[in-house]
């Protein structure tokens, strides 16, 4: 199944099912789901999706992602709104007041996951907002060993991700930027208890 838009285009080898989609505009995420790929979305949205909070969208701008709605917008002037913090921007290459698709869909369960260190490409504010720290194998020489990444695979257990993708890890009490290198199957994915999940340098 293949839905069709003058610069937007889902196939098979992406996801397993997908739904109607929305127009929606960006705007600030802020609060308890800062940081932990959840998007909010207005009720009108949701219907039209056949979404509920928990389940995973996609959302696209100038690149595409997936991600979970984590709560619902309720505010009339957030209709046609996606609520997203800096790192789900970053994502799907759009901004505050940008206008994204949103489409429910499916993640296929990840065989594979490769991720490795990334420094934060977003603006000095938004390290600050997010708590961010950025890592690599010299400044954490434990980064690579089988603890480390049982640790990072424990907290990305239920995280959906595409390639591309910028992932925030819990390290030391602040958040660890990691790009995603590659998945098996490739498309929107989920990671869960059998996935194989590599760090690389």
């Amino acid at each position: 199944t293949q839905i069709a838009h003058p610069r937007f285009q889902v196939g098979r080898e992406w996801l397993t099912s997908i739904s109607d989609m929305v127009f929606c505009r960006g705007i600030e995420a802020r609060g308890l789901y800062v940081g932990k790929n959840r998007v909010g979305l207005h009720r009108a949205s949701l219907s039209s999706l056949g979404a509920a909070v928990g389940d995973c969208v996609g959302v696209e701008g100038g690149r595409r992602t997936v991600a979970r709605v984590g709560w619902i917008l309720s505010r009339p002037e957030e209709a046609n709104s996606v609520s997203m913090d800096s790192v789900i921007r970053q994502n799907c290459d759009t901004r505050v007041g940008g206008r994204v698709v949103v489409f429910k869909l499916t993640p296929k369960p990840a065989l594979n996951v490769v991720l490795t260190p990334k420094s934060y490409p977003g603006p000095k504010e938004d390290l600050e907002a997010l708590g961010i720290v950025n890592i690599s194998s010299v400044s954490y020489p434990t980064l690579f060993d089988q603890p480390f990444t049982r640790y990072v695979k424990g907290k990305l257990t239920g995280y959906p991700l595409v390639v591309g993708d910028i992932v925030l890890v819990p390290v030391l009490g602040r958040q660890a930027p990691f790009f995603t290198v590659d998945t098996e199957p490739r498309g929107a994915v989920v990671v869960d208890e059998n996935t194989q999940l590599t760090i690389r340098g």
